[in-house]
């Protein structure tokens, strides 16, 4: 949120995405009752197909979007 604020957008693009990844490599352990570690080669395998990536980028393009409207919130809260 404060790379947002601060308008630094490439840092933002690359940390959300990583961020997203970590996230639905928890996602994909939780109901699997096993640790996260275990499914990370599991997770970019299902990369190949460009449906799964499509999909996954839509999550972080829905991520960013909050995070921006966020930021913009923020900023008018401390002005």
């Amino acid at each position: 949120l404060e790379e947002q604020m601060k308008g630094n957008a490439a840092k933002v693009k690359k940390l959300g995405r990583q961020g997203q990844i970590v996230s639905q490599i928890h996602q994909l352990a939780k109901p699997m009752h096993r640790p996260p570690r275990d499914l990370v080669h599991r997770f970019f395998e299902r990369f190949e197909s460009g449906e799964s990536q499509a999909a996954f980028q839509e999550g972080v393009d829905h991520f960013l979007g909050h995070i921006a409207r966020r930021a913009e919130e923020k900023k008018k809260e401390e002005a």
